[in-house]
């Protein structure tokens, strides 16, 4: 890793908006002492701001607008950045004298993970790190979970590597965020249990998903994760919340058996001991309460007297015996193997070819973020409730031209973004491009996933993608990009959706899961400000905003830009910008893109021109760039470019 004293720190080079305003004033011909003048503001103050040293203040701002005619948005964004670059300036600073922690930290470990990437800076490895654990110093650090945690005290595990053991929990944390609950309750965890018995003789790349949706269904999130070589621990429980509880589990086991013991056993914690409490398997010796977990997981998978009566029996230790007694109770044989270990009524190696290793189906790694380190813009909603403006025109074209990396020459990375295009609008005029008007509009078997099914039924979107193939056409590379189908069937959404809980953000959660697998998701919404649209730039962090010249696209962007307002208040969604499409040459384009400018000053983006080519595209069921070169795809590359920038 470089020096952490990065004197040549391009944000150390940030002028103040103070030299833009001078810079403004030399071209017009106005001395400072004229703009005070005009202004009403002391020649003190001018000065002040030229130099950096006075902020330019809202007021401030609207008055500049109104002296030199350029948007107060822009003044205060000038404004905004400059202080933030000198607020980071002075985090660079603090962080350079704290990068010796990362050697109590398992960095190259949680990097193999994908937990998170890799920097050639110490410094950004350092806020890596510690965006990570979610705190905003190594002093932090320190004091959640080193000095607050006294369950991690009494953990031999802990003592010897505090640093990978606080890196394992801190994982399962993140990923239980992502799984929705319902509200923790004890009766319907415990008769839940009795449900997950069973799955102990089926396969666990088919049990894990049951597994995790019947528990979540009581309150309590069940997350696998790859223990670090440094933490041999077997699981952990907790409560995230008063309303939600952790089982996490090492994603990795000796047997078959010895996982399922583990999850009973954290049961037994969540069931019968306090909120406040952490528990953490990892060898020690038991004390109470851990031995009253141990016998509530014991009784639980085999009755004790179920148990003791089979091995009354003179064949107990035979295979057959085993198979056959399992059977009988409805678990698996290597289960009753284990208890019988356990209770050293069997030896260790005692039927060791039934006894094989377990691995909890592999969790997607996050591949190296295509643009050199940078974290994943997010999700994208493509939203404007006037039809007919070209939201799926922008989100199919957009979607390719990212693919395809048309955008990477700004970043110079070794591969290309991964993309996920959701299609949330009813007409699935999206999903017939890439695929069929018939698997649009006709019937689906019931085991196809679509956004229908997604949001109204709340199943897994990862079930639903498909890979769709962009073919080549020079200059543009061959690619491919992931897409979440829509159906006809999604117009009854609006409809079923209103009477279900928390309707609201369902494609939002639904897609939380899979945020680190994409650089980009992109939804495309359907043109009304209702339900589905909702759940769209719930989703989203960034809303990209396409419209078309004229008078009647631009009266609705007010009630759009409200909803935007309200959804930021829940979700920080932004702005990413407008995109004039279906331009040309016309008086009408002109005053739209002038009016444009006055709501969104330099938020406007990239325009697109009206092509022929890009209809003729969809009918071709392929983006621009598969169709035809030319001035449209142009224009698509640059808008690609303009979103990777802001991003």
């Amino acid at each position: 890793m470089k020096n952490p004293a990065r004197l040549n720190d391009p944000l150390s080079q940030t002028a103040p908006p103070g030299e833009t305003l001078l810079e403004t004033i030399d071209a017009l011909g106005m001395t400072q002492a004229e703009l005070a003048q005009r202004m009403g503001r002391p020649l003190k103050t001018i000065n002040g701001i030229i130099k950096g040293k006075v902020a330019i203040t809202p007021e401030t701002a609207i008055q500049l607008e109104r002296v030199l005619g350029l948007r107060a948005s822009f003044w205060a964004s000038q404004e905004q950045q400059y202080r933030e670059t000198l607020a980071r300036q002075d985090e660079a600073r603090q962080l350079a004298d704290q990068v010796f922690w990362l050697s109590e930290i398992p960095v190259k470990a949680m990097i193999g993970q994908g937990w998170i990437q890799a920097f050639d800076d110490v410094i950004d490895q350092l806020r890596e790190v510690l965006q990570f654990f979610g705190v905003t110093s190594p002093v932090q650090w320190r004091a959640l979970w080193l000095e607050s945690q006294t369950d991690l005290q009494r953990s031999p595990t802990f003592q010897t590597n505090p640093g990978a053991v606080v890196a394992w929990l801190r994982r399962g944390e993140l990923e239980a965020r992502g799984l929705f609950c319902e509200p923790y309750d004890a009766r319907t965890f415990r008769r839940m249990l009795d449900e997950v018995r069973p799955l102990t003789r089926q396969n666990p790349a088919i049990v894990l998903p049951k597994l995790v949706e019947l528990c979540a269904a009581a309150g309590v999130a069940v997350t696998p994760v790859p223990t670090l070589a440094e933490v041999p621990l077997g699981g952990a429980t907790r409560w995230l919340t008063p309303t939600k509880a952790l089982i996490q589990l090492n994603s990795r086991f000796k047997s078959t058996g010895e996982p399922w013991f583990t999850l009973f056993h954290a049961a037994g914690h969540i069931l019968l001991h306090g909120k406040r409490d952490m528990f953490l398997e990892d060898g020690a010796p038991p004390d109470g309460r851990e031995k009253e977990a141990d016998t509530f997981a014991a009784d639980l998978l085999i009755p004790a007297f179920k148990l003791w009566r089979f091995v009354e029996t003179e064949d107990y230790r035979s295979q057959v015996a085993i198979e056959t007694f399992a059977t009988a109770i409805g678990i698996a044989p290597d289960i009753v193997v284990s208890q019988l270990q356990q209770k050293q009524l069997l030896p260790d190696n005692h039927h060791s070819e039934r006894q094989h290793q377990l691995r909890w189906p592999p969790q997607k790694k996050a591949a190296p973020y295509f643009n050199g380190g940078k974290k994943p813009m997010g999700i994208i909603a493509v939203s404007n409730q006037k039809g007919g403006v070209g939201k799926s025109t922008i989100a199919i074209n957009l979607a390719g031209a990212l693919a395809r990396g048309l955008g990477e020459s700004a970043n110079g990375s070794g591969r290309r973004p991964r993309v996920l295009l959701v299609d949330a609008d009813p007409q699935a005029n999206t999903s017939a491009v890439f695929l069929t008007a018939q698997f649009t509009l006709g019937p689906l078997a019931e085991d196809v996933i679509t956004t229908y099914e997604v949001i109204v039924h709340e199943a897994p979107a990862q079930a639903g993608i498909q890979t769709v193939e962009l073919p080549a056409n020079e200059p543009y590379p061959v690619a491919s990009l992931d897409l979440l189908p829509a159906h006809i069937r999604l117009a009854r959404a609006e409809l079923e959706l209103i009477g279900l809980l928390r309707r609201e953000d369902r494609l939002a959660r639904a897609l939380q899961p899979l945020r680190e697998a994409y650089d980009y998701i992109i939804v495309d919404c359907p043109p009304s400000l209702g339900m589905l649209t909702l759940n769209g730039l719930m989703a989203a962090n960034q809303v990209l905003i396409p419209v078309e010249p004229g008078y009647f696209p631009l009266i609705g962007l007010g009630l759009l830009q409200d909803t935007i307002t309200n959804i930021a208040k829940i979700n920080n969604l932004k702005v990413l910008g407008v995109v004039p499409n279906m331009v040309s040459r016309t008086v009408e384009t002109r005053e739209t893109r002038e009016a444009l400018q006055q709501i969104f000053g330099d938020k406007i983006l990239p325009a697109i021109p009206k092509r022929v080519a890009v209809s003729n595209a969809h009918a071709a069921q392929t983006d621009i760039f598969g169709y035809e070169p030319g001035e449209a795809a142009d224009a698509f590359a640059a808008l690609a470019r303009e979103v990777m920038k802001r991003g």
